[in-house]
């Protein structure tokens, strides 16, 4: 009775983590088809001139800052910020004053965490 409960419950867990990852998959490609309507758009409109140029710079810097959450919610964004990070630390000593070197010893901030 035991096994058939738990295999039961991980055949729903299973179910509902792929419902899960399938609806983030959707989000993701709403969240990329309105980015590229955006675009679209707005390059349509600055090609005729239909847009005046006091509101060209807020449309333009929207669409990039829409772009740059819809990279960090949904892709590789953190992961690439933490690696270069890491890189800067271990490599780049060069950035660091000799006191921001020595806590940077001192508190093993250069480790990587063991986890990703």
């Amino acid at each position: 009775m035991g096994g058939y409960l738990s295999k039961s419950f991980t055949r729903a867990q299973a179910e509902m983590m792929e419902k899960q990852k399938e609806t983030m998959r959707e989000n993701m490609n709403r969240q990329m088809r309105i980015m590229q309507a955006r675009f679209a758009a707005i390059n349509s409109y600055f090609r005729k001139g239909f847009i005046p140029d006091m509101i060209k710079p807020p449309l333009f810097i929207g669409s990039i800052v829409t772009a740059y959450q819809v990279d960090f919610a949904y892709f590789n964004k953190s992961d690439r910020i933490r690696e270069e990070y890491y890189n800067i630390l271990e490599n780049e000593d060069h950035w660091f004053s000799l006191e921001e070197r020595e806590y940077i010893k001192k508190n093993n901030m250069r480790a990587r965490p063991l986890t990703k």
